[in-house]
């Protein structure tokens, strides 16, 4: 079976669903699937509109000339118009849920229109229990849905735990509103002792992030590195704790 997968977000220095298409192509790969790994390494794939472009248009191209016989939309949007059977990878409804303060458009797009494109799928994979239950509840109630866990990656299965002597706490992920990293700065009171430390891009939140430390005045028990993979397993080798 030939099996063509969307990676456009493995471009660059992926965040979760990038390193998510990554593996999953490799981990195929390994089983023996003949993988069409698509992508547009000119596109940038986290411009609104060039998102659109991609998902919409130049996936859609890129699936009808791979050859496969499915298609994996592995990043969670599906193209409206498709032929070949198609598996959804369904990460969160967090668009449904939680993402009232971003843009009307891309709430429709990302939200409403997606859940509507859900469920024409052949099949629904969902990365956790707690998503398959916001899938039912939110979108189609009665739809049978793959629940498949997230593997984790060989090179943070050898970390060697040494916990740092100033402890910190390590908050992995993009600084944005829904992460709600403004709850864990203002709880550092409490916690005289603790660090943070962030690893993720940044969006404008991290502005208020770093201004709500510096009115509490613990601008320095709060370090925002933006994203690196390196700096990551480093992180959680010497954290005391990890935060979500």
């Amino acid at each position: 079976m030939i099996v063509a997968v969307d990676t456009q977000l493995a471009l660059g220095t992926a965040t979760g669903i990038g390193v998510y298409q990554r593996d999953l192509v490799a981990a195929l790969r390994a089983r023996g699937t003949d993988v069409r790994a698509l992508s547009a390494p000119w596109l940038d794939p986290w411009r609104f509109d060039r998102r659109i472009l991609w998902d919409q248009l130049l996936l859609p191209l890129a699936v009808a000339r791979s050859g496969a016989e499915v298609f994996h939309a592995s990043a969670g949007t599906l193209p409206l118009l498709r032929r070949l059977p198609t598996v959804v990878t369904v990460h969160d409804l967090a668009w449904l849920r939680v993402q009232g303060h971003a843009r009307g458009y891309a709430r429709a797009y990302f939200g409403t229109l997606q859940a509507r494109a859900y469920r024409r799928a052949t099949a629904i994979v969902c990365d956790s229990q707690f998503t398959a239950g916001e899938y039912r509840a939110l979108v189609e109630p009665d739809r049978s849905v793959e629940v498949v866990p997230l593997g984790v990656d060989d090179a943070f299965a050898r970390i060697e735990r040494r916990p740092d002597a100033a402890p910190f706490a390590l908050v992995v992920g993009t600084v944005e509103a829904r992460k709600n990293l403004l709850t864990i700065v203002e709880a550092l009171p409490a916690l005289p002792e603790l660090r943070v430390v962030s690893i993720g891009p940044f969006t404008p939140y991290a502005q208020r992030v770093r201004a709500r430390c510096r009115l509490t005045a613990r601008p320095a028990r709060l370090r925002l590195t933006g994203r690196t993979r390196c700096a990551l397993r480093a992180c959680r080798a010497g954290a005391g704790a990890v935060a979500l």
